[in-house]
């Protein structure tokens, strides 16, 4: 990955009731595909592809699907971004209820949907990327995104109660990288964990446990990613031993039991390097 870039933007002043930050990569087409990690960070996306679209790679099962332009929700699992032709990509980081702030019933858990979906949302994909295109340069196109994204989702689309809650959420797992139970994360927010836990379910589309767990992992491979993100991952996945560990002691720190960390360490290694880690 040669020569690409991959610059990240805090929100324009006035989209940040929706947009966390924005982002922009770009790297030259190559004679062999390459690979990156998109790791699970509990925020939904929106992508829009001005150069070749790529593929997305699911490590278990290497299912296979365009990655162009896309409406994304959260993940539990991590997902390989494949690119051959010359990789142009403006993206929005929403909020972790941005997809419905957005006005989507489909909240696309672990799922990804054409820009397409944004039609719900009074957007056309089609003029959004002329948009994009025509701003004479990246910055300016990443805030033509989030201000596109931002004036159709209005403050006040969730209930303003829910919103403080689930932002205050977010916070405290930062802070604390994602180690705290559902029971001392409602504590932290000030409200009891089911509650918390319902809105969480409502607004981003998992339960608490689970949007927990992916802020765990996340913090555990190591940050905000970008194009390189693949190959730290990989070494930090193989750093971590299971082996004299218990069971709850691995699902604390990484988000994972056991078999299932293996089985996900081990497919992303397959994908990002030439063996599987062992």
């Amino acid at each position: 990955m040669s020569r690409s870039s991959h610059v990240r933007l805090a929100a324009p002043f006035g989209t940040e009731h929706l947009v966390e930050h924005v982002w922009v990569m770009r790297a030259p087409a190559g004679p062999t595909p390459w690979r990156a990690l998109l790791v699970p960070n509990g925020r939904p996306s929106v992508v829009v592809c001005l150069g070749e679209p790529g593929e997305r790679v699911e490590p278990l099962d290497h299912e296979r699907s365009v990655n162009g332009g896309s409406v994304a929700g959260v993940r539990r699992l991590p997902v390989v971004l494949e690119q051959t032709g010359e990789a142009w990509y403006v993206g929005a980081r929403l909020r972790a209820y941005g997809l419905a702030a957005l006005g989507l019933a489909d909240l696309l858990v672990d799922d990804a949907a054409p820009l397409d979906v944004l039609s719900t949302a009074r957007l056309d994909p089609d003029a959004l990327v002329a948009t994009l295109r025509a701003t004479p340069d990246d910055a300016a196109a990443a805030e033509a995104l989030a201000r596109a994204l931002a004036d159709t989702a209005p403050e006040g689309a969730i209930p303003g109660d829910r919103v403080a809650m689930i932002d205050r959420a977010v916070a405290v797992l930062a802070a604390r990288r994602g180690l705290v139970t559902a029971v001392d994360l409602g504590r932290a927010v000030g409200v009891p964990a089911p509650i918390l836990d319902t809105a969480v379910d409502e607004f981003v589309g998992v339960g608490l446990d689970e949007f927990t767990a992916m802020t765990r992992f996340h913090h555990f491979v190591g940050g905000p990613g970008g194009p390189e993100q693949g190959a730290t991952a990989v070494r930090v996945l193989a750093r971590y031993r299971v082996t004299g560990r218990t069971p709850r002691e691995t699902l604390r720190f990484t988000g994972f039991a056991p078999a299932q960390y293996r089985q996900v360490r081990d497919a992303v290694a397959a994908l990002l390097t030439q063996s599987p880690v062992g």
